[in-house]
C-alpha cells in the first residue's frame, strides 16, 4: 500500500511537470516508475505510465527538433518507437493509442499515415474533437487550406456554438426566474446605461452575468469545455499560423490574440504569427486600416533574441521597416532595409557573426545604425499591449485586454495593470471634460453679463436721444458705439 501511494504521487507529479511542459523531468519520473516498480504495476497502470512517456518523449522531440543533432533524432525517434510498440502489443484499440500513432505520424511527416488511421476511425464512431483537431493539423501541414478550415469551422460549432437571442433568453428565464417582461426591460436598462452601440445581444449576456448565469457553460457540453480548456493554447497558435497562410493575419487582432501567449518562449510560432498581424494592422473600415509598426519592432527584437538565425524573423523586420517607411518616412530607412535584408541572407546561413569577411562585402549598410533603430523603436510588452488595448475602435477600448481570444482568455500579469492604465486615462478624460464644461458655463455666464450690459447702454442711449429730440428738435445725431 505505501509503494502504490509513492507510485502514484510519482505520477502525479510527472503529469504536474508535464503540464507544465517540463518534459525532460516528466521523462525521467515516468521511468522510474516504469523501472523501478515494474513489478508493482498493474496492466491499466503500465499502460497510463508508457501513454505519459511516449507523449513527453514526442513533445521533447517536437520542441527541440531544430537543437537536436541526427543522431540525437535517431535515439529519441527509436524510444518513441520503443513505447509505442509496447502501446500496440498491449492496448491496440485504446483510442488514445490511436491518436499518439497519428501524432507520431505528423511529427515524423508522414501525414498520409496520419489521414488514414484517421479515416480509419471516422467511420465508427461520430468524430471526436480530438480527431478534429489531429485533421487540422495535418491539412494545415499539408497546405490544404480548404479542407483545414472546413474541419476549424466543424470544430467551432462544437466547441463555441452560436448563441441566439432566443436561447439566451429561454436560458435566463429557466434560471432566474425572470419573465419575459422583466428581461426586456433589464436589457432596455443595460442599453441605456452602456449607451449607443451596444445591441441587444451584448446586453443579455450581461444581464445574465449580472444574474449569476453564465451563458457558455450552459450551452456547452462538459466534455467541450475540458477539451477546450486543455487544448486553447494549441487552438490559438494553429487558428493564428492559418490565418497567415490565408493571407489575414490581421484576423488575430479581431479574435485570436492572447495576452498570456505573447513574448512566451513556449509559442514562438504564435508570437510569430501575431507578430505578422501588428504588421498588416487590422480593417477599420472602407478600406482604411491600422499598423502597429512601433509594436512590431518591440515583437521581433524579442523573437530574433529567442533565435537570430530564423529568417522568418529577419523577414518580419524587413517588413517593418518597409511599413514604417511608407507611413512616417523613417529617416536613412535605405540603408536601414539595406541591412535587414544582409541580415537575412546572412544568418539564415548561421554564418556565426558580422565581421565576417561575406559581410564586409556589403556595400551601403550600417549594423550600428540598425541596432540603433530597432533599440530606440522598440516598445516594452506592457507598452504594446497598453498601446493595443486603448485604441477607441472596435473591440479594443477597455475590453481589450485579452478578452478577444475567441478560445477564452486567461489571467495574466498585464491585465489588472492595463485595466488601471485605461481607467487613469477615461479619469483624466472626464477630468478634461469637466474643466473643459465649467469653462463654457463661465464664458457663457460672462457672455450674459456683457449682453445684458450691452442691452443697458442701447436703454441708456435711447433715453438720450428722445431728450435731445425734445430739447433741439429733429437733428442728425449718430449715437454708434464707435462715437
Amino acid at each position: 500500500m505505501e509503494n502504490l501511494e509513492e507510485i502514484e504521487e510519482l505520477f502525479q507529479n510527472g503529469n504536474v511537470l508535464f503540464k507544465n511542459q517540463n518534459y525532460d523531468d516528466a521523462i525521467k519520473i515516468y521511468r522510474e516508475i516504469k523501472i523501478k516498480h515494474e513489478k508493482e504495476l498493474t496492466d491499466y497502470s503500465k499502460m497510463s505510465v508508457e501513454l505519459a512517456l511516449t507523449k513527453s518523449l514526442m513533445k521533447k522531440y517536437a520542441e527541440n527538433y531544430s537543437k537536436f543533432e541526427k543522431k540525437d533524432k535517431n535515439f529519441i525517434l527509436n524510444e518513441i518507437n520503443k513505447s509505442l510498440e509496447i502501446i500496440r502489443e498491449n492496448d491496440s484499440e485504446n483510442i488514445e493509442s490511436k491518436y499518439l500513432e497519428v501524432e507520431f505520424n505528423i511529427l515524423i511527416k508522414n501525414f498520409d499515415k496520419s489521414i488514414e488511421i484517421l479515416n480509419s476511425y471516422k467511420n465508427k464512431d461520430e468524430l471526436t474533437n480530438d480527431m478534429i483537431l489531429l485533421y487540422i493539423i495535418t491539412y494545415y501541414e499539408t497546405n490544404d487550406l480548404t479542407k483545414c478550415q472546413s474541419y476549424f469551422e466543424l470544430l467551432d460549432e462544437k466547441i463555441i456554438p452560436e448563441i441566439n437571442i432566443e436561447k439566451i433568453r429561454a436560458i435566463l428565464e429557466e434560471k432566474s426566474e425572470l419573465t419575459q417582461g422583466v428581461i426586456n426591460l433589464k436589457i432596455n436598462e443595460k442599453q441605456h446605461e452602456l449607451g449607443i452601440g451596444v445591441d441587444e445581444k451584448v446586453a443579455i449576456l450581461l444581464v445574465a452575468a449580472d444574474n449569476g448565469i453564465n451563458i457558455s457553460n450552459e450551452i456547452n457540453s462538459s466534455e467541450d469545455k475540458e477539451f477546450l480548456k486543455n487544448n486553447r493554447e494549441l487552438l490559438i497558435e494553429q487558428k493564428s499560423l492559418l490565418l497567415v497562410k490565408q493571407g489575414n493575419a490581421g484576423e488575430i487582432l479581431d479574435d485570436y490574440w492572447a495576452v498570456d501567449m505573447l513574448q512566451n518562449d513556449k509559442f514562438l510560432e504564435y508570437n510569430w504569427a501575431f507578430t505578422k498581424a501588428l504588421i498588416e494592422g487590422y480593417s477599420v473600415g472602407q478600406g482604411a486600416s491600422i499598423a502597429f509598426s512601433h509594436e512590431a519592432v518591440g515583437m521581433v527584437k524579442w523573437l530574433l533574441s529567442k533565435n537570430f538565425f530564423n529568417s522568418k524573423y529577419h523577414e518580419l523586420l524587413i517588413k517593418t521597416i518597409s511599413n514604417m517607411e511608407r507611413l512616417q518616412k523613417v529617416k536613412e530607412h535605405k540603408i536601414l532595409l539595406s541591412t535587414a535584408k544582409k541580415w537575412k541572407n546572412t544568418f539564415s546561413d548561421k554564418t556565426p557573426s558580422l565581421d565576417s569577411g561575406e559581410n564586409k562585402m556589403h556595400e551601403h549598410t550600417d549594423d550600428k545604425k540598425l541596432m540603433e533603430w530597432i533599440n530606440e523603436n522598440n516598445l516594452s510588452l506592457k507598452q504594446i499591449i497598453y498601446n493595443f488595448t486603448s485604441l477607441e475602435v472596435g473591440y479594443f477600448w477597455k475590453g481589450g485586454v485579452g478578452v478577444a481570444c475567441k478560445y477564452g482568455k486567461k489571467q495574466n500579469q498585464f491585465t489588472d495593470l492595463i485595466t488601471d492604465e485605461i481607467d487613469k486615462m477615461d479619469q483624466q478624460a472626464l477630468e478634461g471634460a469637466s474643466k473643459a464644461a465649467e469653462m463654457d458655463a463661465a464664458m457663457n455666464e460672462a457672455q450674459y453679463d456683457q449682453n445684458i450690459k450691452n442691452d443697458i447702454d442701447e436703454y441708456e442711449r435711447k433715453l438720450i436721444a428722445e431728450k435731445d429730440m425734445k430739447e433741439f428738435g429733429s437733428i442728425d445725431i449718430d449715437y454708434s458705439e464707435e462715437e
